[in-house]
């Protein structure tokens, strides 16, 4: 995949997306640019035939990825959480995510789900925090935390 036009200050900000989420991830991007005014350009990988022509007919930048596992085919709606539909595609994110952090232009990435709502760029406080992977935390319990028992992939920061 070729992802160097989204590269910002050696960071990238990605999703992937399919027939199932596309205008999540087209609600998403339309955020991004609209109200929290991020200086980057999401990264949006479609993982299915219908999303990529989507997003080429929108005009708006995305890369194709091509899955051995799924044989070209996409979600058709939502996954619900722990199906084994899900668990497809949150494999397939996981090798995403390996494959960016091996990537030599890249010192972080972010991944973030189409239903992740980002008010203002994150990279500020993101590059201070101490470690190398970073994951959002479904507690729901308000305070900051460490040791976190429900883990969400919805939010995935990389140091790499």
């Amino acid at each position: 995949m070729n992802i160097q036009s989204f590269i910002h200050e050696k960071r990238i900000v990605w999703t992937m997306t399919t027939s199932g989420y596309k205008f999540y991830t087209l609600n998403m991007n339309k955020w991004l640019k609209e109200i929290a005014t991020v200086p980057w350009t999401l990264c949006i990988i479609c993982c299915d035939e219908d999303s990529y022509t989507f997003f080429r007919r929108e005009n708006i930048p995305c890369v194709r990825y091509k899955s051995p596992s799924v044989k070209n085919r996409g979600q058709i709606g939502m996954s619900p959480f722990g199906s084994n539909e899900f668990k497809i595609w949150n494999r397939i994110k996981i090798d995403l995510l390996r494959w960016f952090c091996v990537q030599p232009d890249l010192e972080w990435s972010l991944y973030l789900d189409g239903d992740i709502v980002v008010q203002r760029d994150p990279w500020p406080e993101l590059i201070e925090l101490d470690g190398n992977l970073f994951f959002q935390c479904d507690c729901g319990n308000g305070i900051e935390h460490t040791d976190c028992g429900n883990i969400c992939s919805g939010v995935i920061a990389t140091r790499h």
